[in-house]
């Protein structure tokens, strides 16, 4: 708006005649705005149709799904501790009689009983001269190797105190867990003040066994080594004598039989003994998994179908509402692609969807329309005991093989109903279209109020400066009237007033 001011010294209100001028110019713009906002609303509507129309395709292609409708549950005794059990959803119909006679275990040996002090002082007499780091400080007389599953690693042992004469215990296994080798390292307080170090193999299983390599004799002053230079095994006897250190616990793979047939692994999670069944070792024992059919994944996907199916009904009707009372019209109220598109859900859903088989509509296996109601229904129990029934005749109905059979092509829900979906939802396609060229009116529009607002302040200014003038124009004629009225009282000898 122009910073011309118009005084209303004449004593008229020429602001309020520009302001309504101006406001009566600017009609066709505010009955563009009004389209905008109409067009930006069908946008946002047939944005949302989309969204839900995406959501029932996408619940067709998990009724297309051959698994679901073959869907297995496991079960053990709620007793069992020697396993657990994850997974079932592929598995065989069958009972499967599990017996754990072993499980995996990592390999764990440990030193005898050190302290810090004592640990320098082994090492100081074992060398005869004091800890020496190289100058690249990657290398001492301390340091050892690791071989785990055919890897070897270095291990350089590295002191954190550089005012201190020899490493600490700590750093020792800070030295071992950098080293990546597989192996972790800990320390065990085996007595008060007294702790034995600990290496265990990062995996289970016979070929996670720990293979120590000693070039400085470090691993044997610790009693790792005894003096023949071997490990002494205490797994069977335990470990007592702190002077001495060994093998506590031996690297083992996992035995069990699934149904008499053996089976090894260097896990104690097995997969595939049973097929989709993951089993979890926990202990020697004997127990039953057992393998039933699972309804209750094909009768969810169908319940997840008619939700997504209501979903789309229900925003059409919204859409597309007129309430008599307010009379306030839905904003794709006498739209016909949507009109059509509701014809053509309801026409799908309930038409034959195939030429053999027990079941080829719908309502036979519970999924119907009630009333005049748009919105299918669904009796849970009806559907259940035609799956218990006929489950393939069931899973082509939804468009789904089972056991080899297929749907006639062009038959089925998915392929029907999807094959009609697919074009309009995919990327590009046919509503994706739509939202598009309505993007493109709402653009123009926009563009055309701009220029019709640069006219409307052209407009406003134009007004601003001949009202000025008239302004200026009166208030000079209202002083010359009051200096003549004067004259003429002067004259006639009256008073001024």
């Amino acid at each position: 708006m122009s910073g011309l001011y118009l005084s209303g010294l004449s004593g008229y209100d020429f602001s309020a005649l520009v302001q309504a001028m101006t406001d009566s110019y600017r009609l066709p713009q505010n009955r563009m705005t009004d389209k905008v906002n109409k067009l930006t609303s069908e946008k946002s509507a047939w944005q949302d149709i989309n969204t839900k129309l995406s959501a029932l395709n996408t619940a067709l292609e998990k009724l297309r799904d051959t698994s679901i409708w073959k869907a297995t549950t496991a079960t053990t005794p709620d007793a069992n501790s020697y396993f657990s059990i994850a997974g079932s959803g592929s598995g065989v119909q069958g009972n499967y009689q599990v017996s754990v006679s072993r499980i995996a275990q990592a390999e764990t040996v440990v030193s005898m009983e050190l302290t810090d002090s004592s640990l320098e002082a082994l090492m100081n007499s074992a060398l005869g001269e004091p800890y020496s780091v190289n100058e690249d400080g990657t290398e001492s007389n301390w340091d050892f190797t690791l071989t785990v599953n055919g890897e070897t690693k270095s291990v350089y042992v590295l002191k954190t105190d550089s005012e201190a004469s020899a490493p600490s215990l700590q750093d020792i296994v800070n030295s071992i867990n950098r080293a990546n080798a597989g192996v972790r390292a800990s320390l065990i307080q085996s007595s008060s003040g007294n702790y034995r170090l600990a290496f265990s193999s990062s995996q289970t299983g016979e070929t996670n066994g720990i293979t120590f390599g000693d070039p400085n004799s470090f691993l044997q002053t610790i009693g790792i080594f005894n003096d023949s230079g071997t490990i002494d095994d205490y797994s069977e006897t335990g470990l007592t004598d702190p002077s001495k250190g060994g093998r506590l616990l031996k690297a083992q793979d996992a035995v069990l039989t699934v149904n008499g047939l053996q089976i090894t692994s260097g896990s104690n999670v097995v997969s595939g003994a049973i097929s989709g069944v993951t089993l979890t070792l926990n202990s020697p024992g004997q127990s039953t998994v057992t393998i039933d059919s699972d309804p209750s994944v094909a009768k969810d996907a169908v319940k997840k179908f008619v939700e997504a199916y209501n979903g789309v009904q229900a925003a059409i009707k919204k859409y597309m509402s007129y309430n008599s009372e307010t009379k306030q019209a839905g904003i794709l109220l006498g739209d016909s692609s949507l009109q059509s598109i509701q014809f053509a859900l309801r026409q799908k859903v309930g038409s034959v969807l195939g030429e053999s088989g027990q079941y080829n509509m719908l309502s036979q296996v519970g999924v119907s329309t009630t009333g005049r109601s748009a919105e299918l229904s669904f009796d849970e129990t009806k559907f259940d005991d035609a799956l218990a029934a006929n489950p393939q005749s069931v899973a082509n109905l939804f468009g789904a093989s089972y056991n080899g059979v297929r749907p006639g092509e062009n038959q089925g829900l998915a392929s029907i109903l999807g094959d009609y979906l697919h074009p309009l939802t995919k990327y590009g396609g046919a509503l994706a279209g739509k939202t598009t060229r309505l993007d493109d009116q709402i653009k123009d529009l926009k563009d055309q109020i701009t220029r019709m607002e640069e006219r409307a302040a052209i407009y406003e200014e134009n007004l601003r400066v001949k009202f000025a003038g008239l302004e200026a124009s009166l208030s000079s004629m209202n002083s010359q009237s009051s200096w003549l009225a004067a004259q003429l009282n002067s004259f006639y000898g009256r008073p001024n007033t």
